[in-house]
């Protein structure tokens, strides 16, 4: 964990130095295994919507690492967080449970500009007499790692208790948005992509529904992501 941390702030600083840029996303989300295991914990219940919604935000810097190809890349530091609160009926003293998962990632996506992919352009921006699509449509694909932080909280017998867990797993994201110009200095990109995370592992994940505490099992998952949002990008360089 201290090197990981020690990572982003060596990223997050090179950011600064740089053409840089921040982001936000909204997510829908899809957690196919840990939502059948807590189906079957609510008896009764069916299509347990577990962590269906998040936001994601982070920082990033742009680079063209090809001079004669119109792809970029800026790899950046993200922190997304989900909730979801249920509550297990069939519990001899129901009471809601608040599950959230905090997410710290390193990402590297990657920009291809199929409509203007051997362009000459050497910035992040792109003038406003060029042709709108021409310039500013790209397809991304985009590699990342998560650093993934599951914790409960829960009340029994009038009093708060909690379990957490941690694991570190892959993702890959591919999608599509537009690059608008609006200056020489700030360019606005629309996103939308679909992002496959391999791995999650939530320890003891039924059995804090469930409140008993049974020998310690990991319960994995993969998440299914959907993301919609807006990349800000200033180049201080100009």
């Amino acid at each position: 964990m201290k090197h990981f941390l020690t990572l982003l702030l060596l990223l997050s600083a090179a950011g600064l130095a740089a053409q840089f840029g921040v982001h936000g996303y909204y997510q829908t989300q899809q957690t196919p295994d840990w939502n059948a295991t807590l189906t079957t914990v609510l008896s009764g219940k069916q299509n347990v919507d577990f962590l269906e919604r998040g936001y994601r935000f982070g920082v990033d810097y742009w680079s063209k690492p090809i001079e004669d190809l119109r792809i970029t890349v800026t790899p950046g530091i993200s922190v997304a967080r989900s909730t979801s609160e249920l509550t297990n009926e069939a519990a001899l003293q129901p009471a809601p449970v608040d599950f959230s998962l905090l997410q710290i990632g390193l990402n590297l996506p990657i920009n291809v500009y199929p409509f203007d992919l051997y362009g000459d352009c050497d910035c992040p921006t792109w003038s406003q007499s060029e042709p709108f699509l021409k310039k500013g449509f790209f397809f991304q694909v985009m590699p990342a790692v998560y650093h993934n932080t599951y914790r409960a909280r829960f009340v029994g017998a009038g009093e708060a208790a909690g379990a957490s867990n941690q694991n570190v797993n892959f993702a890959l994201g591919a999608g599509a948005g537009l690059d608008i110009g609006f200056s020489d200095l700030i360019t606005l990109s629309p996103t939308v992509r679909y992002v496959q995370h391999f791995g999650k592992q939530w320890t003891n994940l039924p059995f804090l529904l469930a409140q008993n505490e049974p020998a310690t099992q990991e319960f994995r998952s993969d998440l299914r992501a959907w993301e919609f949002g807006m990349r800000l990008g200033i180049r201080l360089d100009y």
